[in-house]
C-alpha cells in the first residue's frame, strides 16, 4: 500500500487535521483575549471566535453525521459478539457528542460575555472552553481514533465520506 492510500485510509489523520485548525482558532483567540485591557475593541475577538465556529461546526458535522454513527455500529457489534445487551448510551461516542454541546454552551455564553463587554466572564469561559476543547480533542485522537484506525473494517469508506464532505463545506 503506497503512502498516499494508507494516509487517505486514516481517520485519525484526516480528523487531527481539523483539530489543528480548530486549536489554532483557540490560540489566537485566547492570545486576543488574554491582552485585553480596559475598553479595548471586541470586535477582533468575536471575528477570532467566528473562525473557530466555522472550524468547530465542519468537524462536529463531519463526527456527528459521519464518523460516530460508524464508531457506534462498530461498538454495538463488538458488544453483541461479547454476548451482552448492554447498550452504548453512556459509551465513548455519545460522551464526545454530550462535550460537543458543552462546547457550543460555553461558546454560547463566552459570545455574550463578549457583547456585554464582560471582562472577567470572558476570562472564565475562555478558560473553561480550552480546557474542555484540548481534553476533548486528547480523548478523541488517543482513544476514539485509535479505535477507528484499528478496529473498524469500514474506514475506508469512512474515510472518502469524511474527504468528500470537507471539500463541499
Amino acid at each position: 500500500m503506497s503512502k498516499k492510500e494508507k494516509k487517505e485510509l486514516d481517520l485519525t489523520g484526516h480528523s487531527s487535521a481539523d483539530h489543528k485548525l480548530v486549536l489554532r482558532s483557540l490560540k489566537k483567540l485566547q492570545d486576543y483575549l488574554d491582552n485585553l485591557s480596559e475598553g479595548s475593541n471586541l470586535e477582533k475577538a468575536t471575528e477570532l471566535l467566528d473562525t473557530m465556529k466555522k472550524d468547530m461546526k465542519i468537524h462536529f458535522k463531519k463526527e456527528e453525521e459521519i464518523l460516530f454513527p460508524a464508531l457506534n455500529r462498530h461498538f454495538e457489534r463488538a458488544l453483541k459478539k461479547m454476548g451482552t445487551d448492554i447498550r452504548p448510551e453512556g459509551g465513548p461516542v455519545n460522551v464526545m457528542l454530550l462535550e460537543h454541546k458543552s462546547l457550543w454552551m460555553i461558546i454560547q455564553n463566552l459570545e455574550q460575555a463578549i457583547k456585554n463587554e464582560a471582562n472577567k466572564e470572558i476570562t472564565s469561559f475562555i478558560t473553561q472552553l480550552a480546557a474542555l476543547l484540548r481534553s476533548h480533542i486528547f480523548r478523541e485522537e488517543n482513544v476514539l481514533y485509535v479505535v477507528a484506525d484499528a478496529k473498524m473494517k469500514e474506514k475506508a469508506k469512512i474515510s472518502a465520506r469524511l474527504r468528500k464532505l470537507s471539500k463541499k463545506m
